[in-house]
């Protein structure tokens, strides 16, 4: 037994006075207390009666509601989501005593999932996690997201520390003092975007009343969530507004005069044929060379609207917009481009259309810059060892290069890894100093489901 928050007694015979006390119980198990204590005289000796009451809940409920104030106050004011869902699992680890909380937003489309807010926990418990996925561990955050319901499993730390594929965790899990494993969904408007998860200790069974304040967390954390996306979608779409007039004003200027200048070279380079100017004449030269110039500015410009109206990719569909910026970059660059794939739209969601779009672009961008290439060919077919999955495949015949060296400054492999591994996908190099180049990117399911 130990005292805390005590006040002082009262020296007055007769007066109550109140203390505080936490009591420890040998199944290790605490119990808050509060007494108070009169004297009094009795058969000419003095006496003191001293009354105990257990607050324990009601000093627990007392928390809750100030740390449910709180986060309710912090999250209207937070500068960041980030901020929040650490403000997040910061109370509800000081208001329920817990070993350790962690906020775990789930991308709706991708299904990735990235332990944000944090309390407790060791600072490479994110990695460590990532690194069982990768083995193949069943993570619970993916079954209560899916289910939409809390899962309370007591018995988690024996079933984990058998099996192999939880094998990054088994030091950290035996040094910490977690028993019992809880998880609930963070829902907005009935819909999934994250999942709140808490240790407990070692001696603690959470009940009902544990569940429904993790809960009502989780529902502050959703609501944190949901504001970072809808402020996302609100800058997304003023960006996009002025992308969408850029688009239009380059189409109806420049885009323009660059096609009557190639027609105007073209009508210059008849007539100089039919005044007997031969091929080789400077002037015929220098004609074609202008009509050349202003033929591949003109699919420049025309690739730059493209990617300007970003919903264009998703109307055209993926191979076309890639054909359409590979015959792009062919004529800028004098390369010989070939693009395999299907002419029908593939079934694939607008965030994986992009990712993989902009992999292809940023692969072309390194060809030209350091391959010395004369070919690329480009390949987008569904993975024929995954049923379901895409493969986008850039191959050149340039100079090649060691892809496990340090390239400082150099962001583009680092980028185009990214945004594979953002769809949960593959993403894989293969090039060696003086041979060809292929960079192979999988994304798994993408042709089963275009959410």
């Amino acid at each position: 037994m130990r005292l805390g928050r005590t006040t002082p007694a009262s020296e007055t015979s007769g007066e109550l006075a109140a203390h505080s006390l936490v009591y420890h119980h040998p199944d290790g198990s605490e119990r808050e207390l509060e007494y108070a204590q009169s004297s009094f005289h009795a058969e000419g000796r003095a006496l003191v009666n001293v009354t105990f009451r257990d607050v324990t809940e009601s000093q627990v409920q007392a928390r809750r509601v100030a740390a449910f104030a709180r986060t309710a106050s912090s999250i209207a004011f937070a500068e960041s989501l980030q901020a929040a869902l650490d403000r997040v699992a910061s109370e509800v680890f000081l208001a329920t005593g817990v070993s350790a909380c962690a906020v775990v937003p789930v991308d709706p489309e991708s299904r990735v999932a990235t332990v944000s807010g944090t309390a407790g926990l060791p600072e490479d418990y994110a990695a460590r996690v990532e690194e069982c996925r990768r083995l193949g561990a069943p993570l619970a955050v993916y079954r209560v997201f899916e289910l939409q319901r809390p899962i309370v499993w007591p018995g988690w730390r024996r079933e984990v520390l058998s099996d192999p594929r939880w094998t990054p965790l088994h030091d950290v899990l035996r040094r910490e003092n977690w028993g019992a494993f809880v998880a609930v969904p963070m829902l907005v408007r009935g819909r999934p975007v994250g999942v709140l998860t808490v240790f407990y200790r070692e001696t603690y069974e959470p009940g009902d009343a544990d569940v429904a304040f993790l809960s009502a967390m989780a529902d502050h954390a959703a609501v944190a969530v949901e504001n970072a996306r809808m402020f996302d979608e609100l800058e997304h779409h003023t960006a996009l507004e002025e992308r969408h007039r850029l688009a239009r004003e380059l189409h109806d200027s420049i885009s323009q005069a660059l096609f009557a200048m190639t027609m105007t070279a073209r009508a210059v380079e008849l007539a100089a044929q039919r005044h007997g100017l031969a091929p080789d004449d400077p002037i015929e030269r220098g004609v074609a060379e202008l009509r050349n110039l202003t033929q591949g500015a003109l699919a420049e410009m025309r690739a730059l609207i493209f990617q300007l109206r970003p919903g264009a990719l998703h109307e055209e569909g993926l191979v076309a917009g890639i054909r359409r910026h590979a015959a792009a970059v062919a004529a800028r660059e004098r390369l010989d481009i070939s693009v395999e794939g299907p002419d029908d739209a593939l079934p694939l969601g607008e965030a994986t259309e992009n990712e993989l779009f902009r992999m292809v672009q940023e692969a072309l961008h390194n060809v030209v810059k350091h391959a010395q290439a004369t070919h690329v060919r480009i390949e987008i077919r569904e993975d024929p060892t995954e049923l379901g999955s895409l493969r986008v495949l850039v191959s050149d015949d340039g100079v090649g290069f060691d892809p496990d060296a340090d390239y400082p400054g150099h962001l583009g492999l680092r980028t185009m890894r990214e945004r594979i591994e953002n769809l949960g996908g593959r993403f894989v190099i293969d090039s060696t100093p003086g041979g060809s180049t292929v960079v192979c990117a999988v994304a798994p399911g993408a042709l089963t489901s275009s959410s």
